[in-house]
């Protein structure tokens, strides 16, 4: 038999070593084969080794997985406790808070309450302030026409309120404050308006009516002021009347002494 050289195909003797015309050595291609036989021979150790380091790895794999799990479960289960109780507290606390805020919030509605009618008798005004921001302030004028306003009102500080009037001659706002006993003092830097202190009534006021009774009230004031006067003017007339009396009656006097003088000087006369 005869073998073919690998590297230029030149047929040699099965036993040849050397390729007759290149030289190859066929003794490398011998050991070559041997090799792959051995690979193929072995490859169930090799293979199983490689396998059970994969396998090893991929068993520390999954273990790692599992720890790495485990810890994020527990911290994500202990956070939920946290919050929760977090949450738990806060709710009371917030819900004490709640109440005690709004028990707050009654009693300063209580005390701080607005609205409502106020009079201010010895000026002659009075006004109603609304829940809902509005108002209106009446003012009777015995010398001119009467004052008759509408305005807003808005919360300016504690006890502090403003109001704005819908008058060109009031500019500036109106501070509103209250006092003691129920009492609204009403101030501005507008020349136009004057100081007025307002005592709370019970129920709004008909503004209305209180104009007419203001008026009616006026009237009767300036038909007692005319009585008075009538009655000092008759009382000066009296006295006057009385000392015209006495005047006459002491010039009566007086010509009745000269009277008297002239017929003592007749009377003298005639004697000499």
């Amino acid at each position: 038999m005869s073998k073919y050289c690998p590297k230029c195909g030149t047929k040699n003797d099965e036993n040849a070593t050397f390729c007759r015309k290149c030289g190859y050595n066929f003794g490398l291609r011998k050991k070559k084969e041997e090799m792959k036989k051995d690979d193929t021979n072995l490859p169930h150790s090799r293979m199983t080794r490689r396998q059970a380091n994969n396998n090893g790895k991929k068993r520390i794999g999954i273990l790692i997985c599992l720890l790495v799990l485990i810890v994020f479960m527990g911290v994500l289960l202990y956070n939920q406790s946290t919050s929760n109780k977090k949450v738990s507290s806060g709710s009371s606390s917030s819900t004490s808070s709640s109440t005690s805020s709004s028990s707050q919030q009654r009693v300063s509605q209580t005390f701080n309450k607005i609205e409502g009618g106020y009079e201010d008798r010895d000026d002659g005004a009075a006004l109603n302030i609304n829940s809902d921001g509005t108002g209106r302030y009446v003012y009777y004028d015995t010398h001119n026409s009467n004052t008759d306003d509408t305005f807003t009102w808005s919360k300016a500080g504690k006890g502090k309120y403003k109001l704005n009037f819908d008058d060109d001659d009031i500019t500036a706002p109106v501070i509103a404050k209250q006092g003691d006993n129920g009492t609204l003092i009403l101030s501005s830097n507008d020349s136009n308006w004057n100081t007025e202190v307002f005592t709370k009534s019970n129920n709004k006021i008909d503004l209305d009516k209180y104009l007419e009774n203001a008026a009616s009230e006026s009237l009767s004031s300036d038909v007692k002021k005319f009585d008075s006067e009538s009655i000092s003017r008759k009382a000066d007339s009296n006295n006057e009347s009385s000392v015209n009396t006495d005047s006459n009656n002491e010039s009566s006097v007086n010509t009745e002494i000269i009277n008297n003088e002239s017929s003592v000087n007749t009377n003298g006369d005639v004697t000499n």
